[in-house]
C-alpha cells in the first residue's frame, strides 16, 4: 500500500468518525426534545386526542352550526355574492 493510500485512508476514517459523531450528537438532541414533549403529557397533565371538542351544550361545533342553522335560518345568509372569492381568499 503506497503513502497516499495510507493517508487517504487514515482521512477517510477520521471524517467518518467525526460524521458518526454527529449523528449520535442529532439523536441525542431529538431524544431529548421527544422526552421533553412526551413529559407535558405525563402525571396526570394527560390530553385525549380522541376526544370530540364539544360546547358547553354537548354538541360539537359542526351540530351546534347545523342547529342554529335549522331553527334560526334568518342568521344564515345564502347569498351567492357571499361565496365568490374575492380580494381577501
Amino acid at each position: 500500500m503506497t503513502l497516499a493510500t495510507r493517508i487517504y485512508w487514515r482521512i477517510a476514517g477520521r471524517f467518518n468518525q467525526v460524521r458518526a459523531g454527529r449523528a449520535r450528537a442529532a439523536a441525542r438532541v431529538f431524544e431529548a426534545r421527544a422526552e421533553k414533549f412526551l413529559a407535558r403529557f405525563k402525571g396526570g397533565r394527560t390530553y385525549n386526542f380522541a376526544r370530540r371538542p364539544k360546547t358547553p351544550s354537548g354538541l360539537t361545533p359542526y351540530e351546534y352550526v347545523c342547529k342554529i342553522c335549522t331553527s334560526e335560518p334568518d342568521r344564515f345568509i345564502l347569498d351567492p355574492i357571499h361565496q365568490m372569492p374575492g380580494l381577501n381568499t
